[in-house]
């Protein structure tokens, strides 16, 4: 081989060199700005989702059931079901219907406790002074609960599991009147307002149905232990001991960094996170995107 063949070989090859450390060295720009780009997405994410401590209370018992906006906590300690505000503490005890299902502290005025072995729903009011007892079983329509809540207008959301639909009672002349289709997967948590009654199914989707029986789909929950609905636009829920928030509108979970020592429970109602740890409360201040 001639010189010159050789001196333009070396050059060519040197090219090639060339070309491909500057691809190296592009590709390694491009990855790290997309790691940056990563982080900072993450760190907004998480910055959007603010926290604030708002002090602890006082709790022993065996369950945790909510707490009000009047700052009123509500639990259970062996078929008893406890007021506690400040100093002042009010019971309800039914022993003969056994152990409370769920408790709707939709109005704290006309609270529900729900007593799914007995298929019968009791009304307390603001002092746990029995309202109104209704044996669900004895009304004109047969009803098997399974899920309850307090709807506008007087009236109860009721989930009757003989034909899988969502119905509401009116409390006034006991008449209940059907406004959903039947439910294709059984319920793996439901919450309700007045307006609206939400559930998640086994499959993890995430629905509403309003007072007018309009079903939506709201998207996919993620997997969850415990989990609790923030209005339509998210979700807290706890996985592992670890507890989220979940946007609806971008998909995005975030991590909720509180101080916790063994999380047993857990509320969230109106900004407000309330953390059971026996034999207190935890309660945070949650303002989410």
């Amino acid at each position: 081989m001639c010189k010159k063949d050789f001196v333009k070989r070396f050059n060519k090859a040197n090219d090639a060199l060339k070309r491909i450390s500057f691809y190296i060295s592009y590709m390694k720009k491009i990855f790290l700005f997309l790691l940056a780009l990563l982080t900072w997405q993450t760190q907004a994410q998480e910055a959007l989702v603010q926290i604030s401590p708002l002090g602890t209370q006082s709790c022993v018992a065996q369950t945790f059931y909510g707490r009000d906006s009047y700052g009123a906590i509500y639990s259970g300690e062996n078929q008893t079901f406890t007021k506690q505000l400040d100093k002042q503490i009010w019971e309800y005890k039914n022993p003969a219907l056994g152990t409370i299902s769920n408790v709707i502290l939709t109005n704290p005025l006309k609270i529900i406790l729900f007593y799914e072995q007995f298929n019968t729903v009791i009304l307390v009011d603001n002092q746990l002074n029995e309202l109104e007892k209704i044996s669900l079983s004895e009304l004109s329509t047969p009803i098997i609960a399974s899920a309850i809540g307090l709807a506008e207008g007087n009236r109860l959301w009721i989930y009757n599991s003989l034909t899988n639909q969502l119905g509401m009672l009116n409390l006034k002349n006991k008449e209940y009147k059907v406004v959903s289709t039947p439910f294709t997967e059984s319920m793996a948590y439901y919450q309700s307002d007045f307006n609206v009654f939400q559930w998640i199914d086994q499959a993890h989707n995430w629905y509403s149905c309003s007072i007018y029986g309009k079903i939506e789909l709201l998207g996919s929950a993620p997997n969850f232990d415990r989990i609790q609905i923030d209005r339509t636009q998210g979700l807290v829920y706890c996985v592992n001991q670890e507890l989220f928030y979940y946007s609806r509108t971008d998909e995005q979970k975030t991590p909720l960094n509180v101080a916790k020592k063994s999380c047993l429970d857990f509320r969230f109602k109106d900004q407000i996170l309330s953390i059971f740890t026996n034999p207190e409360i935890n309660n945070y201040k949650i303002i989410a995107p």
